[in-house]
């Protein structure tokens, strides 16, 4: 594996919630996580150069949209499949004969890669697809040793100093958890898979908080992680 760590992930994703800056760029309606998954490899690749093309003197190390089950490439691993609720919304869960899930970016070996990257940024809550990235990442039929989730939520001007807010995203927050452990059952990986979860709530203003999980309290607590 090229010359990364877990922490050195988790260091530039921090890096993106510090400093990320919505102020200059015009309407936030008009961005989407792909300008965050873009922004994020680019990172990556310019400290790390898990992405070379050209001259490489090793294996690609960074995987966009690695698939968890693909029969070409001989990848077996977490299959998933959208299941109605008693409420008529569409739920995803996992599903021993489903389709593939993909993971924005894998990180390792290409056959059992070591780190999961989830990104997303919405207007908003979306709870589901933060429900399905957390149960991919979870799932302990997939390889990874570390998964980690990064969500931006962008918000109108103001917004991050309403003192309301906060307690109602945390509840939201972990019941994400709960729903993709609920939906695991048996095949939620143990302790030993380290997750590293982090929110990031941003306004107009460039007003930030964030929050990250807790894996030893099993909790969504405010700030960023340490590691």
């Amino acid at each position: 594996m090229a010359s990364i760590t877990a922490a050195d992930v988790v260091s530039s994703i921090k890096a993106i919630a510090g400093t990320i800056d919505f102020a200059s760029l015009g309407p936030y309606l008009m961005l989407n996580e792909d300008y965050l998954r873009h922004y994020l490899s680019a990172i990556l690749n310019w400290d790390f150069r898990l992405l070379n093309l050209t001259g490489a003197i090793q294996p690609v190390q960074l995987h966009p949209e690695w698939p968890t089950y693909k029969e070409q490439t001989h990848l077996d691993y977490g299959r998933y499949g959208q299941l109605t609720n008693g409420e008529g919304e569409t739920e995803y869960w996992p599903k021993e004969h489903g389709s593939a899930g993909f993971i924005d970016f894998a990180i390792g070996d290409y056959e059992s890669p070591e780190i999961g990257i989830e990104l997303t940024m919405e207007y908003g809550w979306t709870h589901e697809e933060i429900v399905y990235d957390f149960i991919k990442l979870m799932d302990a039929r997939n390889p990874f040793k570390v998964a980690i989730s990064y969500n931006v939520l962008l918000r109108p001007a103001g917004f991050v100093d309403r003192v309301d807010e906060p307690q109602h995203l945390l509840d939201n927050m972990n019941r994400a958890i709960a729903d993709a452990s609920a939906r695991l059952g048996d095949g939620i990986c143990d302790d030993s898979r380290q997750l590293v979860f982090i929110f990031t709530e941003t306004d107009e203003d460039a007003r930030r908080r964030h929050w990250h999980y807790d894996q030893h309290l099993q909790t969504f607590v405010k700030g960023l992680p340490n590691t």
